[in-house]
């Protein structure tokens, strides 16, 4: 197997699920990341009924088609155990309308650090939360995948709360940009995930007078090429995942066959 796309709903967050398989098959994407708990139209969301979960997991094997990950919005930093707590709850239905529509990947923030809370100390909690998670997720057969993002954008720290969570259901979304605007180069931060990456998210920034600016695969300064060669080291055959994020009012159809055809430039080259 090689590398996979897909791309993340927040490209089209006003598509039902019809047309977002619709364009995944025109574009020649394999997967597609939903994205919970944000009102997008697709509607895949936890307590969704048995029938829909059937009609959307019938939908995809009809069409070939992937459900890559389902993004979560939880995040485990609070100093507050008891919001941990629900965050766990609120992670493991999640991971129940995984397995329930055949997906492997759920993806779940660590979160900002509190105020007064070392980092020490929350990466301590925060792998604990993990390896319930974990746990829980072993027997539905999904990884649960903590993002490179918020107080994890350095692959080092990411990579340090899933070693403290110690669990084989415990892996990494690499974002492939976060790290990068954290100092750490990619090369570093594919070395720290390495072990653990199991999804992908992908795109392209610039600075414009000091401040990030979204653009499309190769106008930008993130090196996804870089980024492509390296997970081939691992022989990864995961999802090289779409996170459109600030593109403003660019169509969504014009979203995915850039990156489309840009990624699979890529690939093949």
């Amino acid at each position: 197997m090689v590398m996979r796309l897909a791309f993340m709903t927040w490209a089209c967050p006003n598509w039902t699920v019809e047309q977002i398989v619709e364009a995944a098959k025109r574009y020649g994407y394999e997967g597609v990341e939903f994205r919970l708990s944000v009102n997008h139209a697709h509607g895949v969301e936890v307590g969704i009924s048995d029938e829909r979960k059937s009609f959307v997991r019938n939908l995809f094997k009809e069409n070939g088609l992937t459900i890559a990950c389902l993004a979560s919005g939880v995040r485990f930093s609070s100093a507050d155990a008891s919001e941990r707590r629900k965050m766990v709850e609120q992670a493991k239905t999640e991971i129940e309308l995984a397995a329930s529509l055949e997906c492997k990947c759920v993806r779940v923030f660590g979160g900002n650090l509190p105020e007064g809370v070392s980092r020490e100390d929350a990466h301590r909690y925060i792998a604990d939360c993990l390896r319930q998670l974990g746990e829980f997720a072993s027997s539905h057969d999904v990884f649960v995948c903590l993002e490179t993002h918020d107080a994890f954008s350095r692959a080092e720290h990411a990579a340090d709360v899933v070693k403290l969570a110690n669990h084989p259901n415990v892996a990494i979304v690499w974002d492939i940009r976060h790290p990068l605007a954290h100092g750490e180069t990619i090369r570093e931060a594919f070395e720290r995930v390495k072990p653990f990456v199991k999804h992908c998210h992908i795109g392209d920034r610039k600075r414009v007078d000091g401040k990030w600016q979204f653009t499309h695969i190769g106008e930008g300064e993130v090196p996804v090429g870089e980024a492509v060669q390296l997970l081939r080291t691992i022989n990864f055959t995961g999802f090289l995942s779409f996170e459109a994020e600030g593109f403003g009012d660019i169509d969504p159809d014009t979203l995915l066959r850039e990156y489309a055809e840009r990624m699979r430039r890529l690939l093949g080259a």
